[in-house]
């Protein structure tokens, strides 16, 4: 009785278990794709991002064929192929809607200057993770970036940048109770 008690978990286990790897790539690639198209509809000014329309019958009738037809799962899943399906759709309408607008304008030094400062970006937020100070390197960048914009006049860079460089001294100020700072004292 035990043994087959142990052998239905096992099993109820394995059937969780056996599209892991696939179900775990499609929700993070959703997840990432959700986030570019809330970008893309902030960055989206005139062309805004219609949500629903006709292309949800296209997307949920490739979804269901994914589902049934190549991964071979139950109903059920669904969901799984579905948003990744629709919010790539999405992102493919947006990215052309804005070429067509004023993306054929972009320079190729600013467009790799920006992924790269990007990518130090999001490399410095993952390692705050590890080492609490580094938010401080991040904040330090983040003051710079005003003096990128144009719309802000002298008063407000001057606020912008004293008020980041505020904020990043706290990031270096040890947690009470654990570490003792003499040097603040």
């Amino acid at each position: 009785m035990d043994e087959g008690i142990e052998v239905i978990l096992d099993g109820i286990v394995y059937y969780e278990r056996y599209d892991q790897w696939i179900m775990t790539c499609l929700t993070i690639y959703a997840f990432l794709a959700w986030i570019l198209v809330i970008i893309a509809t902030i960055f989206n000014e005139r062309n805004r991002i219609r949500l629903f329309s006709k292309g949800c019958i296209l997307d949920m009738s490739a979804s269901v064929l994914v589902t049934f037809f190549l991964l071979e799962w139950s109903g059920v899943r669904i969901p799984y192929t579905f948003v990744p399906i629709y919010l790539t759709r999405l992102l493919l309408v947006s990215i052309r809607k804005e070429y067509e607008v004023h993306l054929h304008h972009i320079n190729l030094k600013d467009l790799i200057l920006g992924s790269l400062f990007t990518v130090v970006v999001i490399e410095i937020l993952v390692m705050t993770f590890y080492h609490r100070e580094i938010i401080s390197l991040g904040l330090l960048l983040n003051s710079v970036w005003c003096l990128k914009v144009k719309r802000m006049d002298f008063s407000q860079k001057v606020f912008w940048i004293g008020s980041t460089l505020i904020l990043a001294i706290f990031p270096t100020i040890p947690i009470i109770g654990l570490a003792k700072a003499p040097f603040i004292l």
